[in-house]
């Protein structure tokens, strides 16, 4: 829904680095599957985009993160 957009936005830019869906779950409270599927939408309106592959700060498995379009990053940091 348009309220869970608003609230991975919100995550992303209060953050203000690229964050798996598992740190997504943490910092919006969503659930993983609502986030997915929020993300797919968000991706398709050019809203948020995919950055370089990173271990996750929770699962530690390799994932690719994802952030909003406007932030420059000069490094991969840690969630």
């Amino acid at each position: 829904t348009t309220t869970q957009q608003q609230m991975i936005i919100g995550a992303l830019s209060a953050v203000g680095s690229p964050l798996s869906g598992r740190e997504l779950m943490k910092v919006t409270g969503l659930e993983i599957n609502a986030i997915s599927g929020r993300l797919n939408d968000l991706k398709k309106l050019g809203l948020v985009i995919e950055r370089a592959k990173r271990s996750c700060s929770i699962s530690n498995r390799l994932i690719t993160p994802i952030s909003l379009p406007t932030e420059q990053f000069d490094f991969i940091g840690g969630f």
